[in-house]
C-alpha cells in the first residue's frame, strides 16, 4: 500500500502499515496545542468517516475534479474509483450500525437525490444524457463556436443592414423619411437624409443597428452625444463655400 502522506519519514509511513482497525483522526484547531480526535480514516487510506455522522472525506485525485459532471446550479458528480467508494459505506455503514437516527436521516437524504441519476450516463464520460456537460473541454470548444457564429451572423447582419439603407436591398419595413437622397457618414450617425418640406430643409440622422434581444439597442459614448444633440436641438448648422478661381487661388465663403 502506498502512504500518500510525503512529509512523513519511511520509519514513521511505517506506522500506517498492518493496521486493520484504521488510525485515529486528529485536529489542532489554529494557535492552539490541542489535540482533537474528530474520527479516523481507514486503512486503506482513502476514506475519513466523522464520528456520530453520516459524513465521510472521500479521496479524489485532481483529475477526478478536471472531469466533473455538472448535474445542476448546485451539485456535481465527481469520479471516485469504485474500490473507494464502497470502503466508504462499508466504514460509514459500520459506525453506524448503532445509530439508527443517523441511518434514517441519510437514506431519507438520499432518496431525494435520486433525480440526479437520471443525468448520469453509465460510463464516466464528460457528457450528461448524450450532450457535453458544462465544464467539459468539448462543451468549451462548442461555446467558442458558438460565439464566433453569433459574431459572423450579426456582422452580415449589419452589413445586410446597411445595404437595405443604400438601396441596393429591399427595406423590410419602410422608413419614416426619403430616401432619395440618403449619404452615409463617416463620423456620429451611419446616414443622414435630406428632405424638404416647402422651404424649409429636414434632416433626418439615421442610426442603424441590429438588436436581437428585443431591447433598445446600446449606444457607444459618441451615437448618445450625437442623440442628445439633436434631439435637444443643440445643433448650429454652418454653410461652407469653397472655389478656385481664375488665378487658381482657393478661396472660401460662409
Amino acid at each position: 500500500m502506498k502512504i500518500p502522506f510525503v512529509t512523513l519519514s519511511k520509519e514513521e509511513k511505517g506506522l500506517f502499515k498492518g493496521s486493520n482497525k484504521g488510525h485515529g483522526i486528529r485536529l489542532t484547531p489554529y494557535s492552539t496545542k490541542r489535540l482533537l480526535t474528530i474520527g479516523r480514516i481507514n486503512t486503506e487510506l482513502t476514506v475519513i468517516t466523522i464520528d456520530e455522522t453520516s459524513m465521510a472525506y472521500v479521496r479524489v485525485n485532481r483529475e477526478h475534479l478536471e472531469n466533473e459532471i455538472f448535474l445542476d446550479e448546485n451539485y456535481s458528480a465527481i469520479l471516485v474509483e469504485r474500490h473507494v467508494s464502497k470502503s466508504a459505506k462499508r466504514a460509514l455503514d459500520e459506525k453506524l450500525v448503532n445509530n439508527s437516527r443517523e441511518m434514517s436521516r441519510w437514506k431519507k437524504a438520499a432518496k431525494k437525490q435520486e433525480r440526479f441519476m437520471g443525468f448520469i450516463s453509465a460510463r464516466p464520460n464528460s457528457k450528461v444524457n448524450g450532450s457535453p456537460n458544462k465544464g467539459s473541454k468539448e462543451m468549451r470548444t462548442l461555446q467558442k463556436e458558438n460565439e464566433r457564429l453569433k459574431r459572423q451572423i450579426n456582422n452580415s447582419s449589419g452589413i445586410v443592414m446597411e445595404m437595405m439603407m443604400t438601396g441596393i436591398l429591399p427595406m423590410i419595413e419602410p422608413p419614416p423619411f426619403t430616401m432619395n437622397a440618403v449619404t452615409q457618414m463617416r463620423y456620429g450617425c451611419d446616414y443622414l437624409s435630406y428632405e424638404w418640406k416647402g422651404d424649409v430643409l429636414h434632416l433626418h440622422w439615421v442610426e442603424v443597428n441590429l438588436e436581437r434581444s428585443g431591447n433598445y439597442p446600446t449606444l457607444t459614448p459618441n451615437e448618445q452625444q450625437f442623440r442628445k444633440a439633436i434631439l435637444s436641438g443643440n445643433v448650429v448648422n454652418h454653410y461652407h463655400h469653397t472655389w478656385v478661381d481664375g488665378e487658381g487661388e482657393q478661396r472660401w465663403g460662409r
